[in-house]
């Protein structure tokens, strides 16, 4: 009876891994989709902001800082171009191994003024 129940737990949990692993897939799939729509929105959205400076008059200052606002756009566009989910996965948990403490103490300061913040006034 022991073994009969362990057997069924065995398939119950291959079954698990089995339909997690699909599940996995899919959203990778569909994470990686989701990514290439984003880049096509960034880059068509920097195209009519550049319209739009060019059709308006802005003065150097606004000019110059609307620019480099579609700089990084464009650099953020490149980089999910040039990246699979699994490769911004992968970077993401390396800057987290390497900043362990910091990201720690952000979480803890987070998680204070959240705290207080829903606390209310008593």
């Amino acid at each position: 009876m022991a073994q009969n129940a362990t057997q069924e737990a065995e398939k119950a949990a291959q079954e698990a891994r089995e339909k997690l692993e699909k599940f996995g897939k899919t959203f990778t799939k569909q994470a990686n989709v989701a990514r290439e729509k984003l880049v096509e929105q960034l880059q068509e959205a920097e195209q009519r902001i550049r319209q739009e400076i060019d059709k308006n008059k802005l003065d150097d200052d606004a000019r110059a800082q609307v620019d480099n606002a579609l700089t990084r756009l464009n650099e953020v566009s490149a980089y999910l171009q040039k990246h699979t989910v699994e490769q911004i996965e992968e970077q993401a948990k390396q800057v987290v191994r390497e900043n362990v403490w910091r990201n720690l103490i952000i979480a803890f300061i987070f998680g204070l003024v959240l705290g207080l913040l829903l606390r209310g006034r008593d």
